[in-house]
């Protein structure tokens, strides 16, 4: 991931040396040419991988190859291979990827009965990250804009309610409550949270490219395509000029 290529191949030849086995050293192998921008050698390598005898090998193989498959631009081998990963060896990761999958393609399709199914396939992963003991905040956040998205406006509101409870000073609650309340033309609320949104959003720290994402109309874009402060405030200020007209 440094870029230290060279090093890599010394401590996989190393390895070899030690009887590490086959399997991880082809994996490590693996997400090296991925890091070298070559999908289809990482394909070629991994692929075989996914059927051996470790699940959290073949896991991670899986996954290795969801992410050659998404820098090839191939989405259905894509979700073919998250949903292999997450069979082989269930988990919060596995979980997490699939649902990243589907909201970065619902962000992607213009129909808007496309959109909301892909949101409502996202809620379906995120459900249970969410009902885990100490669910994250951004997890939380992206299932409240899938529910949104997807029609489920009072399980949304319900959900973002409890993060307002929970979450001080954290703007993007107030900013997915600006938006479902604009959603449900409750048009006061609407502007109450999106100038509490703004005002936190003025007076904290920039947290850069790794706050929950927004996109078109406010709907999550996903950890992939995670939105900068800078971007959701111009959106939070798209809809403050929407909600003065």
């Amino acid at each position: 991931a440094l870029g230290y290529h060279d090093e890599a191949e010394t401590v996989i030849f190393e390895a070899r040396a030690a009887d590490v086995s086959s399997q991880q050293l082809e994996l490590v192998q693996a997400q090296i040419h991925l890091q070298e921008d070559e999908p289809a050698k990482a394909l070629a390598v991994a692929v075989p991988l996914c059927n051996g005898a470790e699940p959290e090998a073949n896991a991670r193989a899986a996954l290795i190859c969801a992410d050659a498959y998404a820098a090839l631009g191939d989405w259905p081998r894509r979700l073919d291979a998250l949903q292999a990963a997450h069979s082989a060896n269930p988990s919060p990761q596995t979980l997490r990827r699939l649902a990243d999958a589907w909201l970065e393609q619902a962000a992607l399709v213009a129909s808007a009965s496309e959109k909301a199914s892909f949101y409502a396939k996202a809620c379906e992963y995120l459900k249970p990250l969410c009902e885990q003991p100490y669910p994250g905040v951004l997890d939380r956040l992206n299932y409240s804009t899938a529910l949104r998205a997807s029609g489920e406006l009072a399980a949304s509101e319900r959900l973002l309610l409890q993060l307002a409870s929970e979450v001080a000073g954290d703007y993007r609650v107030p900013m997915q409550l600006a938006f479902l309340y604009e959603q449900k033309d409750e048009l006061g609320k609407a502007r109450s949270y999106c100038n509490q949104a703004l005002a936190q959003i003025d007076s904290a720290p920039a947290a850069g490219a790794g706050s929950a994402g927004t996109g078109a109309g406010g709907a999550a874009s996903g950890r992939g395509a995670a939105a900068s402060d800078a971007t959701n405030r111009e959106l939070l200020l798209a809809l403050q000029r929407r909600l003065s007209q």
